[in-house]
């Protein structure tokens, strides 16, 4: 433990404890959307100039050693993170990165509707927490307002036709039922021929 935090040969050591207590979730942060060209030193420099002194940074890698676009960033001081968390959004090495608090599985347990706007899902996608809406949520534009397609006239008046139709049966429906009358049935008549 003697070296943790050395530097040598540019780099900074982490030593570890092969049968700790665990990882320290109170006083890290999860940073996403790395360039897979970023190595611990430049994440380090970035964190230290903007925050505070870092005790360790943890990049994930592949097999080959190429960086996976995320990774943690451990403070010295638990009160960092709150600083680390204004950061989310911010550009480095020409990718806006996002840092969110670290926190056990996070990938693995489903997320929220609330983590999902926080995420960056917005709107009624994140209230409902569906999926494949979410999917079809495109980027804000530079303005901040998410980009969404507009329908065409042509779909919009579909549109309000069909619900004119649905309201007008339904005004026919409470007609019939408050005169006595019992509903039509609802489909198409069987027209088979009976012998």
């Amino acid at each position: 433990m003697a070296l943790q935090n050395r530097v040598i040969d540019g780099r900074h050591i982490k030593v570890d404890v092969a049968s700790g207590s665990g990882h320290d979730y109170k006083s890290s942060v999860f940073v996403g959307h790395l360039p897979a060209k970023a190595d611990e030193e430049s994440v380090r420099s970035f964190f230290e100039e903007n925050c505070a002194a870092v005790a360790s940074v943890r990049l994930i890698r592949d097999h080959s050693g190429v960086g996976k676009g995320f990774g943690y960033v451990k403070f010295v001081d638990s009160s960092s993170v709150l600083l680390a968390l204004k950061l989310h959004q911010t550009e480095f090495q020409g990718r806006q990165i996002r840092v969110f608090k670290a926190r056990k599985n996070f990938s693995s347990t489903p997320a929220k509707p609330e983590e999902k706007a926080r995420r960056g899902f917005s709107g009624e996608y994140a209230q409902k927490g569906n999926r494949t809406a979410a999917k079809a949520y495109q980027r804000p534009s530079a303005s901040g307002k998410p980009k969404q397609k507009k329908p065409s006239e042509k779909a919009q008046e579909v549109k309000h036709m069909k619900k004119e139709k649905r309201m007008q049966n339904i005004e026919k429906r409470t007609a019939a039922k408050s005169r006595g009358k019992p509903n039509k049935p609802r489909g198409k008549p069987n027209k088979s021929k009976r012998s």
